[in-house]
């Protein structure tokens, strides 16, 4: 397990930055490991544009990866949530159960991630978010647990804080779609919307 840990800290690095995975220097690329980086979340179904612009840049950073010269190569292996936190737990116990997936590019969704993550991090198979905000995903204890974005709790008064100082609002109603992502986002915000004093009305699903 550790060794999938080690060999994971450079090839996330090379996704994140377009940066390079370590080297297996001169011309040892054939005594090189078979690896892999999973991509996870939503590539069909009506949330696929958002799993398709992940993708390409996980994608992108992989091929400009293995376009250096003295590095091991690593493959990129996609995987279709169809944004169904469901499809994301049955596909990540496919991702750990394969030896050369040494990462994960995802979950695009924090719906997906609070599925996911649990086996994820069980086998040890860390995973690095651009895109899933839920506050509670960082409080798990999951020590494979990654993200570059800010969370719900950062956007939430920031709207706020633009709503009241830009707009100088009085009343908000405040609706989400029902989704954990939608859902916590507008709780965020419609409590500091209260704390700055502007009234919510309605606040609905």
């Amino acid at each position: 397990m550790m060794h999938r840990w080690r060999l994971v800290l450079g090839a996330l690095a090379a996704v994140v930055v377009l940066g390079v995975l370590p080297a297996c220097g001169g011309d040892e690329q054939a005594g090189c490991p078979p690896l892999a980086l999973g991509f996870l979340g939503p590539l069909t179904g009506p949330d696929r544009a958002s799993g398709e612009d992940l993708r390409n840049a996980a994608a992108l950073a992989v091929r400009e990866h293995n376009n250096r010269d003295g590095v091991c190569e690593v493959g990129l292996v996609s995987f279709d949530t169809t944004g169904d936190p469901r499809q994301a737990e049955a596909l990540a116990r496919q991702i750990v159960a394969d030896p050369q997936i040494i990462g994960v590019v995802g979950p695009v969704f924090s719906g997906e991630a609070e599925a996911a993550m649990p086996v994820l991090d069980d086998a040890g198979v860390p995973a690095i978010t651009p895109s899933a905000t839920n506050p509670s995903l960082s409080q798990q204890g999951w020590e494979t647990f990654h993200r570059l974005v800010g969370t719900d709790a950062d956007q939430g008064p920031a709207a706020a804080a633009w709503l009241v100082g830009a707009l100088g609002v009085e009343t908000v109603a405040v609706v989400d779609d029902g989704s954990l992502y939608g859902r916590t986002l507008a709780d965020l915000t419609a409590g500091a919307l209260d704390t700055s004093g502007v009234r919510i009305a309605p606040r609905q699903t």
